[in-house]
């Protein structure tokens, strides 16, 4: 039965928020129980492949995209890895704003032309330029490297995120 309402509230959602239930839906123990289900590796964290392994089973191939946004609901402490405590804190309060996250998801998929997760600096020039016929390349550049924070020469979604806040 718990596997059951989990793929319904997976399955149900976009962006993922991996809010699998609302805390009257599952009890602490079914709580338990999906995040050792996900747990494959039975050491107590959930590692990216292991959200990955978990979704696609229960939906459509996650992207990169999708596993960031979930990582940067969950992982409080930024430390790569979803914690039990970190997944039941999650699970239990009220949702984030999934409006908005949709919004900043949609709106990072025009950017992202080719579908990797990532914005390079030609990609954000082309959609500047057909959007508001900006063609000042200098210009575009600063705005790259300013979001680009780890000068990686892409933008991810959470490096989006981040300069949407600002």
């Amino acid at each position: 039965m718990c596997q059951t309402v989990v793929c319904r509230h997976f399955a149900a959602l976009s962006p993922l928020t991996l809010r699998i239930a609302m805390a009257d839906e599952l009890t602490l123990e079914e709580l338990w129980q999906v995040f050792d289900k996900i747990d494959t590796d039975k050491d107590g964290k959930l590692n990216r492949e292991e959200i990955a392994d978990f979704l696609r089973r229960v939906g459509p191939e996650p992207t990169r995209l999708y596993i960031d946004t979930v990582f940067s609901e969950i992982d409080a402490d930024k430390s790569g890895l979803i914690t039990r405590s970190e997944f039941f804190k999650y699970m239990t309060s009220c949702p984030p704003s999934r409006t908005i996250m949709d919004e900043l998801a949609s709106k990072f998929r025009i950017f992202d032309k080719d579908g990797d997760g990532t914005v390079t600096l030609s990609e954000l020039e082309s959609i500047l330029q057909e959007a508001t016929n900006l063609d000042d390349k200098a210009a575009i550049k600063v705005m790259f490297e300013a979001t680009d924070t780890d000068n990686d020469g892409k933008i991810t979604f959470q490096e989006f995120i981040n300069m949407m806040k600002e």
